[in-house]
C-alpha cells in the first residue's frame, strides 16, 4: 500500500528563501581607506573596524568595487591602482604614473580622477588606460555614475558638479550649495549627494540639479557611500571618524573611529534582487514536482 503525504508548502519555502536573501543582502560591509595608517579596513554594521590589507598602499584615497567583487584602491603617492580579492590579497592593477584620488566603476571599466592635473582616465579590465576627459574639470575630487551611465564629477576648484556622457562630453549639472565638493553618491531614487569639504555639510540634488541641504555636523568629509537601507556614510578626515546619516539626514553621528583618518569608502556589493528572485523561482520549480512517498 502506498500512502501519499502532503506536498511541501511552497509558500513556506518561498518565505524562507526570501528572508534568507534579505538577510544576506543587508549584511553591509563597509570598506574604508586610511591616509594615516596607509591601510584598508573592513567596518561591520556595528561600526567595528578590522584590518583588511596594506599591500602596495601609499596614501590610499579612492575605493571602488567592480562587478565581480574585487576592490580597487588608488595608491596616490605610489602612482598605482591596486586590486584586492576578498581575502585582502592585492596586486598592482595599473601603474599610470599619476596619483589618483576618486574612482568609479561602470560597464567593466574603472574611471580614475587625477585632481591636480584635472583629468579622468578610463581603465579596461586589463588595466590599460586611455584618457576619458580633460575639459570642464578643476580639481576633481569625487565621481559617481547614474543608472544611465552618465558620470558626475565634483569639481572642488570650481565649486561645481559636471555631468559627462559616455563619450566624455560634459555640461554643468549643479553649482549651488557647493563649497569645495568632494565625495559623490546616488541614492536608490536617483538623487545625487555631494559632501562639502569646505562647509562640512552634505547637499542633495534631484535629477534636475536642484539642491537642498541634507546633512550637517562634518569636519572635512571625503568620500561618501550608501548602505542597502539608505543610510549615508561619510569619511570625515579631520574628525578621524566615519560619520553616519539616517535616511532623513540632519546632523551626523559617529559610526566608527577604527579606521584612522578615513578617505575612501565603498560598500561591498550584494546580489541583485533579480538574482535572488531567480534563485527562489528555481527552488520552487524543483520543489513543486516533489512528493514524499512511503510504502
Amino acid at each position: 500500500m502506498k500512502t501519499k503525504l502532503a506536498p511541501i508548502s511552497l509558500a513556506s519555502v518561498a518565505l524562507c528563501l526570501l528572508l534568507a536573501a534579505q538577510g544576506i543582502s543587508h549584511a553591509d560591509i563597509l570598506y574604508a581607506s586610511s591616509i594615516s595608517t596607509y591601510s584598508i579596513y573592513q567596518v561591520n554594521p556595528a561600526g567595528s573596524a578590522t584590518f583588511f590589507s596594506n599591500t602596495g598602499l601609499n596614501y590610499p584615497t579612492g575605493l571602488v568595487f567592480d562587478g565581480a567583487g574585487y576592490l580597487y584602491a588608488a595608491s596616490a603617492n605610489a602612482n598605482d591602482i591596486m586590486k584586492f580579492n576578498s581575502s585582502g590579497v592585492g596586486a598592482v592593477f595599473a601603474s599610470p604614473g599619476e596619483g589618483f584620488t576618486a574612482m568609479a566603476f561602470n560597464s567593466g571599466n574603472i574611471y580614475a580622477a587625477q585632481h591636480s592635473a584635472s583629468f579622468i582616465e578610463k581603465f579596461d579590465s586589463s588595466g590599460v588606460g586611455t584618457l576619458f576627459v580633460n575639459t570642464n574639470l578643476n580639481d576633481p575630487m569625487g565621481m559617481a555614475f547614474d543608472s544611465s551611465g552618465n558620470l558626475y564629477v565634483a569639481n572642488r576648484g570650481n565649486n561645481t558638479i559636471d555631468k559627462f556622457n559616455s563619450l566624455g562630453v560634459g555640461a554643468l549639472f549643479a553649482s549651488t550649495g557647493l563649497n569645495h565638493p568632494a565625495g559623490l553618491a546616488f541614492d536608490s531614487a536617483g538623487n545625487l549627494y555631494a559632501a562639502n569639504q569646505g562647509g562640512g555639510t552634505v547637499e542633495k540634488f534631484n535629477t534636475l540639479g536642484v539642491g537642498t541641504l541634507f546633512g550637517t555636523g562634518l569636519g572635512t568629509p571625503n568620500e561618501i557611500a550608501f548602505d542597502s537601507a539608505g543610510n549615508l556614510y561619510a569619511a570625515d578626515e579631520s574628525a578621524g571618524a566615519i560619520m553616519k546619516f539616517g535616511t532623513s539626514g540632519g546632523s551626523a553621528s559617529v559610526f566608527s573611529t577604527g579606521a584612522g583618518y578615513p578617505f575612501g569608502l565603498a560598500f561591498q556589493p550584494v546580489p541583485e534582487p533579480t538574482t535572488w528572485s531567480l534563485l527562489v523561482l528555481g527552488a520552487l520549480t524543483l520543489l513543486g514536482g516533489l512528493r514524499l512517498r512511503r510504502r
